[in-house]
């Protein structure tokens, strides 16, 4: 929820469409599986990795397609809105 919030605000006060797009897609499918991962806890064991160290690797990637994706939103100017036609 909190990415939701954040990925939700970035797109508002920059001035972009509120469209997830596929960066934030993956970025909110990845904390989904890193839900999961938390959950499964040691009883999962993938590529040496415990369910809880999984979570981890899942959770920072999740944030580094988010910050690849919303960073140079952020560190540029902000997108002009369209002005509401006058009749």
């Amino acid at each position: 929820m909190t990415q939701a919030v954040m990925m939700r605000a970035t797109m508002g006060h920059t001035g972009r469409p509120l469209v997830a797009g596929p960066w934030l897609t993956s970025a909110f499918a990845l904390i989904c599986g890193a839900t999961l991962a938390r959950v499964a806890g040691q009883n999962v064991v993938l590529s040496g990795l415990n369910g809880v160290d999984l979570s981890a690797v899942l959770w920072t990637l999740a944030f580094v397609a988010y910050l690849c994706r919303t960073g140079p939103w952020l560190l540029s100017p902000k997108i002009g809105r369209k002005a509401a036609s006058k009749s």
